[in-house]
């Protein structure tokens, strides 16, 4: 399909996607394309390429929640992303949920291979992401999760809440 032959749509139709120029078509380089930092925010996005062109649109927990790619478009102009479109999960870091529904986990990043120093990291990390100083105490800790990936152990970054929370605590600041 030639991409000048993509017909537009609104992108508040479930079934649309956003059109973004990345060098590769991966939800990376989508995050990436919208100026967030992959890094930091773990987002569910589904991405294909057609004839060279990336399509990108909210991945199924977040279409489940009704994200669609008129939220990826406000991401790309105001910076500001839907609850919806983050990953979160339950206390074990296994159940992912959209951060729009009760959660107490929110994903710092991605699963990395296990490296020494990581739980230090995901200290900065867990800092730049919410905005506070995350070894000072409040209601927000810092947790490494920890899994096997076949032969390769692997940890991601984490921030746990004491309670149940229904929105991001991406830049909430304190």
């Amino acid at each position: 399909m030639d991409p000048a032959h993509l017909s537009p749509e609104s992108c508040s139709n479930a079934s649309t996607s956003l059109v973004l120029r990345t060098s590769t078509c991966t939800p990376e380089a989508a995050a990436a394309a919208l100026q967030l930092d992959p890094g930091l925010e773990r987002l569910d996005l589904t991405t294909r390429e057609v004839d060279a062109t990336c399509l990108v649109s909210p991945g199924t927990l977040a279409k489940n929640e009704g994200a669609t790619a008129e939220d990826l478009h406000v991401a790309l102009i105001s910076g500001q992303v839907n609850a919806s479109l983050r990953v979160c999960a339950d206390v074990t870091g296994n159940i992912l949920t959209p951060c729009s529904q009760p959660h107490r986990v929110e994903f710092v990043g991605d699963w990395l291979d296990t490296k020494a120093g990581f739980s230090d990291r995901c200290v900065e990390m867990a800092s730049s992401y919410t905005g506070r100083d995350m070894d000072a105490p409040g209601d927000l800790k810092v947790v490494v999760l920890r899994r096997q990936a076949g032969a390769q152990p692997q940890e991601a970054c984490s921030v746990m809440s004491d309670s149940s929370r229904m929105s991001s605590v991406f830049h909430i600041g304190g």
